[in-house]
């Protein structure tokens, strides 16, 4: 079962109902909530004489809640060794947010993620990402073998070499320089394309409907334009067939394209 915060009107009663000298546990029972959550209630919005008042306890709980929400989930030491852990039994990320969003273990109430934050998560570290990728549903792009004759389909031309790219991108200290790659499903069921800030490590993934030149340069276009002009300042890409257009890509996206 899902935890939801005390509204401003349960806090009320919870003030009425101590000043008559209610227990926590018929406090609870009138309210339809566990009898932990008003010990909970108690031991974060008491204040310094260990009163209880109703007005100060709904301002200390907006004061956390804004604090919480600046700070990323998955600072959230608990909840991370919580995702680890699934991980590691094998859970896919989509399974593990589907059963913090509905039943979530008692030390996670309140706290749940998504499956995209998830994958973020992992592939924003190399440790994580070798650890994690064998459990994923979802996994890059697997490379071209070096042996073979290349197709020449879809072949790259006129792209900028990434030593011309500038030095605030190459040394990740200026937001605004991306990458962007593929990633296919399973099975080859399903592909997304991601895009990661080199600074922030910041990542926007969007599905496409295959793995392709033309449906990827119109999420590309999609994704990139949508950002506010000091965030776009160049993408740096793999030699994948799908980002064979740098050139188109360029004067869509107004920004250089190596």
């Amino acid at each position: 079962m899902s935890y939801h915060h005390l509204t401003m009107d349960e806090r009320n009663v919870i003030y009425r109902m101590q000043l008559q000298g209610y227990p926590p546990a018929e406090i609870a029972r009138c309210l339809g909530r566990h009898r932990s959550t008003i010990s909970r209630e108690y031991r974060r919005n008491v204040n310094v004489d260990g009163r209880y008042f109703s007005s100060d306890a709904q301002a200390r709980a907006n004061s956390r809640r804004r604090a919480h929400l600046r700070r990323p989930k998955t600072d959230n030491r608990r909840l991370m060794t919580y995702v680890a852990a699934r991980l590691a039994d094998r859970w896919s990320p989509q399974q593990i947010a589907g059963r913090l969003s509905k039943q979530a273990p008692a030390n996670l109430e309140g706290l749940s993620l998504s499956h995209t934050t998830i994958y973020r998560w992992i592939w924003a570290d190399p440790e994580r990402t070798r650890q994690f990728r064998p459990f994923l549903r979802i996994a890059r792009k697997p490379r071209r073998k070096p042996y073979g004759k290349p197709s020449r389909q879809g072949q790259i031309l006129g792209k900028r070499s990434i030593e011309q790219r500038p030095v605030q991108a190459n040394e990740r200290t200026q937001l605004g320089h991306w990458e962007g790659d593929t990633m296919v499903g399973k099975d080859r069921r399903g592909y997304l394309l991601t895009c990661v800030d080199r600074h922030s490590r910041y990542l926007i993934a969007r599905k496409v409907d295959a793995c392709a030149t033309e449906p990827v340069a119109q999420r590309l276009h999609q994704t990139i334009r949508r950002l506010p002009p000091a965030k776009r300042r160049s993408l740096t890409l793999d030699n994948g067939r799908e980002f064979a257009r740098p050139n188109e890509l360029e004067k869509t996206l107004d920004l250089p394209v190596y």
